[in-house]
This record gives C-alpha cells, structure tokens and sequence, in this order.
C-alpha cells in the first residue's frame, strides 16, 4: 500500500510561489534583451498634447520669446508678437505672466 501524498503545505506553496516569479521575471529580462525595453503609449491623445504646458498664451509667449531673443533692437522688432501675446492674456484676464 502506497502512503497518501501529503496535502502541500503553506511552507511549500510560498516556496512555488517565489520560484514562479523568479522564473517570470528572468524570462521578461530574457526577452527584453533580445527585442528592447517596452514603450509605454498612452492611448487617445497625441504626443503633443501630453507635453503641452496647460498655460492659456503658451504658443504666443514663446512666439515672442523667440523674436525677442532673435532680434538686437530691444524689442521695437516684435511688436505684432507682443501684441498677439497680450491679446491673448486680455482673452484670459486671471492668467498674466507678468506681475503688476
């Protein structure tokens, strides 16, 4: 007569357990050398849209950041750029950059 196998153990099944896990994430380094890290996209919204700034005048302050920086005339240059940019802030009177 052949003993009954005993049932497992708590012992024994957090042992299983580790070596499943051990095992997954050796063959996840595995794979991930032969085919590169995984890129995470998010779904339902462009790329620009994630890195857009959420101020309201972002585009025009950098528009006239850029013309400032490009013109040597302290500014007199960029006139229609500043007038855009506060155009645009009269637009959305609570946001200002500048502080009066």
């Amino acid at each position: 007569m052949a003993a009954a196998a005993a049932p497992n153990s708590l012992g024994q099944s957090i042992k299983d357990g580790f070596g499943l896990g051990i095992g997954v994430s050796v063959a996840d380094r595995l794979v991930g050398s032969f085919f590169g890290p995984r890129k995470v996209e998010v779904a339902g919204a462009p790329p620009a849209a994630i890195a857009a700034p959420m101020k309201p005048c972002y585009d025009q302050e950098v528009i006239l950041q850029a013309c400032l920086k490009k013109t040597q005339e302290g500014g007199f240059g960029c006139m229609s750029e500043l007038q855009a940019y506060q155009g645009c802030l009269q637009k959305f009177s609570g946001y200002s950059s500048s502080k009066e």
